[in-house]
């Protein structure tokens, strides 16, 4: 009965060292994963602060781009109404001042200034004459006196020319 007590006490030794190391190795592992449990909790820190960065991000560029857009939007409305002004203001002078209305002989856009003068005497009954009255100026810049600005005006109608006007204020002058 001695030999069952020592070889019970031999196999209670074992089983005593054996969970011995199961506890060891269970604190090991313990130890393991509070260590990873921390190095995860840094790394969803760092994960959130990334996070929260790129919603900062993402917010200013919506806001950007809706600032952008909106000018975009404001400057469009503001050229239209730039356009649009710029013809009613346009389409008023033509109705009000009949030299700024567009002739039916020449096309939109052509400029109808004093470089086409034509020394035509028979004008087109049919047209309409946009001025009645012309001034006729010559001054005499060669002088050291400014008694040579002669100034003279005429009433026009479709039979007068330019040379005829000429030769009128020339003869008129002396």
């Amino acid at each position: 009965m001695a030999d069952e007590g020592e070889g019970n006490l031999a196999e209670e030794r074992n089983q005593i060292k054996q969970l011995q190391s199961d506890i060891a190795r269970k604190r090991e592992q313990l130890e393991r994963l509070k260590q990873r449990k921390i190095a995860f909790d840094e790394e969803l820190k760092q994960r959130n602060t990334e996070l929260s960065f790129i919603k900062e991000e993402h917010k200013s560029t919506q806001k950007k781009a809706q600032k952008t857009s909106q000018y975009g939007d404001a400057q469009k409305k503001a050229e239209a109404e730039s356009h649009f002004m710029s013809e009613q203001v346009h389409s008023f002078l033509q109705d009000r001042i009949p030299a700024m209305a567009p002739s039916q002989e020449e096309p939109d856009g052509v400029d109808q200034g004093a470089a086409d003068f034509k020394e035509n005497v028979g004008e087109d009954p049919n047209k309409q004459n946009l001025h009645d009255t012309v001034l006729v100026s010559y001054v005499n810049l060669s002088g050291d006196k400014k008694d040579d600005d002669y100034k003279v005006t005429y009433r026009i109608d479709g039979s007068i020319t330019v040379a005829d006007l000429l030769k009128d204020a020339c003869s008129y002058w002396g």
